[in-house]
């Protein structure tokens, strides 16, 4: 991807739709063994991955008009579950297998198979599950029947499998109960909540600050057959928010300000660096702003350090993002590669255990970048682009397919004269 010389313009966008929403949806779809309908699915690789997974496991899948029917059909044969480069595929659709197949073997594509996505799966060997003692995939499951009962999870790391188990349980003859250790992305634990409540299915949530946090999960329930709107995605959206406070407006439309997605708190973090924005019935529209320093602890929302950081580049003095720990096994080592990247560009970043020091510059350098394959990067460093109001270079910029597809299609409306 290159950048020519920019003219900035106000634009209207439609919020792609959120993966992470889809994918619950996939499994509630799955699980309530009717016919279900989902509108507005995307397009993303990992939806695609998810897709292909719950039809292995029971769905028949027609899509028309922007809308998926989803119906019951035979479980594949195959052992193998292939989850693409989605940790979120690997970690929600392990418990969700183990009540389709007795035996099966999780595995993925790409730079997944270099992430320790497995490390809490020994969960499983407490319901009698034969498993791999490993962290990588691909990872085998043996009697693998999923049983009710009390389980202490370390959360310190993903709550992805935390969604899993609280999917999977209700379809149990028995109560369950999570006792969540050291949780982290608690706002994805309560969308996971959000969903299967639409889906008639409950749990109790239980917080205290000097406490694990405690999921109640009640046994013999049935998730009902219905029709579900897929939610648009904050993840994806807050890369056109936070360029249009740096560099022009925005009416960014299809996002609910009433989401439980996690990534909804980038309003958050305009609150306190002074980016104009207005909520409206169907659209949020965001002015370009006088953007000052802030401090923000995104340790429940890594997904959109890397944007943030971007933010804290077009300040009046140093900014502090709290979350660095969260970013260390996603694609790439995401707070690491801000710092190696945007360094081209005489952005001065400072890590520092948990935290992050964003240093902005008077004069920005003309670049070119690398997106080390992560979409989030690709995404951020293009938005960052734009300021250098030149010919720019960002390498591996089709990793964007992973949740984001039509981003460059999007980014294209918002400026004049890209060259792709």
């Amino acid at each position: 991807m290159s950048f020519d010389k920019i003219n900035k313009k106000n634009t209207k966008l439609k919020a792609p739709p959120s993966k992470s929403y889809e994918q619950r949806l996939l499994v509630a779809a799955l699980l309530s063994r009717g016919e279900c309908v989902l509108i507005n699915p995307g397009n993303s690789d990992d939806v695609i991955a998810a897709r292909e997974i719950v039809k292995q496991l029971g769905l028949e899948i027609t899509e028309t008009n922007n809308t998926l029917i989803l119906k019951p059909a035979t479980t594949s044969n195959s052992e193998v579950i292939n989850c693409g480069e989605s940790a979120m595929n690997a970690r929600l659709f392990a418990p969700i297998s183990c009540l389709f197949k007795n035996r099966f073997t999780l595995t993925g594509s790409g730079s997944l198979l270099g992430r320790p996505v497995a490390t809490d799966f020994y969960i499983f060997k407490q319901m009698g599950c034969l498993i791999d003692d490993k962290k990588y995939l691909p990872f085998n499951f043996g009697k693998s029947q999923l049983k009710s009962g009390t389980y202490n999870i370390d959360g310190s790391k993903s709550s992805q499998l935390i969604s899993g188990l609280m999917m999977a349980l209700p379809v149990m003859s028995g109560n369950s109960e999570l006792i969540v250790h050291n949780p982290v992305s608690v706002s994805y634990i309560y969308l996971t909540q959000h969903i299967m409540d639409d889906a008639g299915v409950k749990c109790n949530i239980k917080t205290d600050k000097s406490d694990p946090l405690t999921i109640n999960i009640f046994g013999n329930q049935s998730y009902k057959p219905d029709t579900y709107i897929i939610e648009g995605d904050w993840s994806g959206a807050a890369n056109f928010l936070v360029a249009a406070a740096i560099f022009g407006d925005i009416e960014m439309h299809g996002l609910s300000v009433k989401s439980k997605q996690a990534d909804k708190n980038i309003l958050k973090i305009f609150d306190v660096s002074n980016v104009k924005y207005q909520i409206e019935k169907n659209k949020i529209i965001v002015r370009k702003s006088e953007i000052v320093a802030f401090n923000f602890d995104a340790t429940d929302c890594p997904d959109i350090i890397p944007i943030a950081i971007v933010l804290a580049c077009f300040t009046d003095k140093t900014s502090v993002i709290t979350g660095a720990n969260r970013l260390k096994h996603k694609e790439s080592s995401r707070a690491e590669v801000m710092k190696e990247e945007l360094k081209k560009a005489g952005i001065s970043i400072e890590i520092s255990d948990d935290k992050i020091f964003v240093n902005p510059t008077v004069e920005i350098k003309q670049t070119d970048f690398n997106s080390h394959n992560d979409h989030r990067i690709a995404m951020a460093l293009s938005v960052f682009s734009i300021a250098t109001n030149s010919n720019n270079i960002i390498e591996n910029t089709e990793c964007v397919a992973k949740s984001y597809p039509n981003f460059y299609k999007d980014f294209c409306m918002f400026v004049n004269n890209i060259t792709l």
